[in-house]
């Protein structure tokens, strides 16, 4: 049932209990307190993010009013006033946020509720669209950097191909040049095994070349040019006279440079290493000694021995190989002595005779061919013939002092 001003007589407003003729400022400061109860309830402004005053207000954006609702006694005082703590109906506490009573306006409180959760449901749905058009912006940037990558890459890599074909084209280019100079040029191998003639003469360790030659270059023998170049040409080599058999020495040809330019003359082969080789070797000890030296002067000896001492005059003889000895002072000169055994028959006294001899074969060295210096003693001890085969090593000795008597067989 509607109430009436006691006053004026006009309706009481339902919602407040005020009359809109005798209260009509409280009123409007009611709706006011209740319009800034609502955006209080906000607490940010929704502009700049700015936090809102008491009043509801952003010290940002509503410098103005603020200044304005200061400045107003009288509607400050009003406000304060509605700020009732208490319900002068019921009694019951107001509520905090909008000074209204919990049990009397108890519609008004939920309707207001309500409301408030709209506003700030409204606000969520509006921030969606900046959110989905901050991840497009980002999205657009990072596809937009992408692409100025790609562009980029693709630049680059267009620059360096230029590059390494224009490289390549040189590259085949000099290549070809240097095909074509070559092609112009006659090449000539100097020092080979077929061109080059060396021989070495000397003992080992103790050798050195004999002769030294270019003989079998191969070039063209009617150009006039070319044989005036080979021609001028020195060898050069380490002149030693201490080589040894399987010493390396090296050989270079000497070559007037300017002459093989102006001829076209392209020069290989400048050097060659040679081993050495057919020096004499010496034997200074009877275990050097190869069986092939010492088999071959034992059967020369035999042949002499025969020679020696042929049947005649009366005598006839049984040569018999005894053995062979080694005799080294340390030096090139050695011998080998081969002994034998002779028994004498002398036809005229019906009797027989038996001494040793020795063949002694000197410079036994390596070198092969033929002995020239072959010839036989008859061993003896104080000039007297050596009879028994124990007095062999002594004749020996004695006849050959300085050497060292080694027994090989």
């Amino acid at each position: 049932m509607p109430k009436f001003c006691g006053k004026c007589g006009i309706p009481i407003d339902e919602e407040t209990g005020l009359c809109p003729n005798c209260d009509a400022k409280k009123l409007m400061a009611l709706k006011e307190e209740k319009e800034k109860q609502i955006v209080y309830k906000k607490r940010f402004c929704t502009k700049c993010g700015g936090a809102l005053d008491e009043n509801g207000l952003c010290p940002n954006c509503n410098k103005d009013k603020i200044k304005t609702l200061t400045q107003d006694d009288e509607t400050a005082e009003e406000v304060i006033v509605n700020k009732q703590q208490f319900c002068n109906k019921c009694g019951t506490p107001l509520d905090e946020e909008t000074g209204l009573c919990p049990k009397c306006d108890r519609k008004k409180l939920k309707k207001l509720k309500n409301r408030v959760e709209e506003v700030e449901d409204e606000e969520e749905i509006e921030d969606e669209p900046k959110k989905e058009h901050r991840v497009l912006k980002i999205i657009g940037m990072v596809i937009g950097s992408l692409a100025i990558i790609v562009v980029v890459a693709i630049v680059v890599f267009m620059l360096l191909n230029n590059v390494l074909m224009k490289d390549s084209t040189e590259t085949t280019s000099n290549e070809e040049n240097v095909v074509e100079q070559q092609a112009e040029y006659t090449t000539i191998s100097l020092l080979t095994d077929d061109s080059l003639s060396i021989s070495f003469e000397g003992y080992d360790g103790e050798g050195s070349i004999e002769s030294i030659s270019l003989d079998n270059v191969e070039y063209d023998h009617d150009n006039a040019d070319i044989a005036s170049f080979i021609e001028a040409i020195t060898l050069e080599y380490e002149d030693s006279t201490t080589l040894s058999n399987g010493d390396t020495l090296t050989i270079i040809a000497s070559y007037d440079e300017e002459m093989a330019e102006t001829f076209n003359l392209q020069i290989a082969d400048a050097s060659i290493d040679i081993e050495v080789s057919g020096l004499t070797v010496v034997y200074y000890d009877a275990s050097e000694i190869p069986s092939s030296i010492s088999d071959y002067v034992k059967e020369e000896c035999i042949n002499e021995v025969a020679e020696d001492f042929a049947d005649g005059d009366g005598h006839s003889y049984t040569c018999t190989y005894h053995s062979m000895y080694f005799g080294s002072n340390g030096t090139i000169n050695n011998y080998i002595f081969v002994i034998f055994k002779i028994e004498d028959y002398d036809s005229s006294t019906s009797s027989t005779s038996t001494y040793y001899i020795h063949y002694h074969v000197n410079d036994v060295y390596s070198t092969d061919g033929e002995r020239e210096h072959i010839y036989y003693q008859t061993l003896r001890i104080n000039n007297s013939k050596v009879t028994k085969e124990s007095d062999i090593e002594t004749a020996l000795n004695n006849t050959y002092s300085g050497y060292t008597i080694t027994k090989i067989d």
